[in-house]
């Protein structure tokens, strides 16, 4: 019993502690991840936190706590496993979850008549700066993915060059394996953006209107800067939409039309995204042609392996065939066989019945 009671004690304490630490800048250590089999021991001690946690305000920074320790989780499963381990689907529900209370506790803040529009902006960045954490942390792995893919390709290009045609072969396969792993990252990654922006329109809903407009004016700005930081090569045309947004925005802002501002606010975002998408969709047009070639070599080295298999197949058929007709050959002898000694049975009864 004084263990149950030290170890109840521990799961309450620890994590507050570690929450305690914690900044808005930096994701908590990830402890024990969904693909354990002591994982429970972490749900438990959750919902241990959740049942003793009464005030809502608390409730929602627990949450997103909880939301931020689930963002670790991923990023370790993906170092630790890769992006088929199926902890990640786990720790995305739970994630989803977390958003979901967290955006609940604030509203039913705001039902009960308080002012809520700090609590709200908090949470609204909170969640911003996590659903920017997640996707680096998918960004991390695809970069470790496309690294992968250049090395496989450099591989293929010296088995083709050393005619190596089976090594040419296995280094593709692989390659086709890497290309379904950046699908999976890429679905996960859509998934957990969506639930995100639910959450975060959910909380945005609480929000004044003023208050509502001014931060995606502010995200918007934000997101220029980063994006400037992440690209410096990036050009003032492809930014040109974007900042035409951003200035009419804090126009209509300033003539008191928030919803127009915050409609045209969110636009920048999505251009600015655009932006970044168009960017890196040109330095991938102007990849080494060389990679054309190592394509078009994938695709002769799986006609040439589906030729073989093909020829395989035929081989075997008919082999198949002379074997049949060999065992029918031979059942026909041995039927005519058991037929004759049937027969010379047949007399030798009838011969002693005489």
């Amino acid at each position: 019993m004084k263990s149950l009671k030290i170890i109840t004690v521990s799961i309450l304490v620890l994590p507050i502690m570690a929450f305690g630490q914690s900044t808005a800048t930096t994701l908590p250590n990830p402890g024990l991840t969904p693909d354990s089999p002591f994982y429970f021991l972490n749900r438990v001690g959750e919902a241990l936190q959740e049942f003793f946690t009464f005030n809502p305000e608390a409730k929602a920074r627990l949450e997103l706590q909880f939301a931020a320790e689930r963002i670790s989780e991923i990023k370790a499963m993906l170092v630790e496993k890769g992006v088929a381990t199926p902890g990640i689907e786990a720790a995305k529900v739970r994630l989803t979850e977390n958003l979901a209370r967290a955006s609940g506790a604030v509203i039913k803040v705001k039902s009960s008549g308080k002012d809520i529009v700090e609590l709200a902006k908090e949470v609204s960045e909170k969640i911003s700066f996590q659903k920017s954490a997640l996707k680096g942390v998918f960004e991390d792995e695809d970069d470790n993915l496309s690294e992968q893919e250049k090395d496989l390709k450099e591989q293929i290009k010296k088995a083709d060059k050393a005619k190596d045609v089976e090594k040419a072969k296995k280094l593709v396969k692989n390659l086709s394996a890497l290309g379904d792993k950046r699908d999976a990252l890429k679905k996960h990654e859509d998934e957990s953006s969506q639930d995100f922006d639910d959450e975060e329109e959910n909380v945005d809903k609480v929000f004044e209107l003023k208050d509502r407009a001014q931060n995606a004016i502010d995200d918007a700005k934000e997101e220029r800067a980063e994006l400037l930081v992440e690209i410096p090569e990036i050009i003032a045309t492809d930014l040109s939409l974007a900042d035409k947004a951003i200035a009419s925005a804090e126009d209509l802002f300033a003539k008191e039309n928030y919803q127009a501002a915050k409609e045209l606010a969110d636009q920048a975002e999505k251009a600015l995204e655009r932006a970044e998408d168009a960017f890196e969709k040109k330095n991938e047009d102007n990849e080494d042609e060389d990679d054309v070639d190592i394509i078009k070599k994938y695709k002769e080295v799986k006609e040439e392996s589906a030729k073989e298999l093909k020829e395989i197949d035929q081989e075997f058929t008919k082999k198949l065939e002379e074997i049949n007709r060999e065992n029918e050959k031979k059942q026909w002898e041995l039927n005519n066989e058991i037929e004759e000694l049937s027969n010379e049975l047949e007399n030798f009864i009838s011969t002693e019945e005489q």
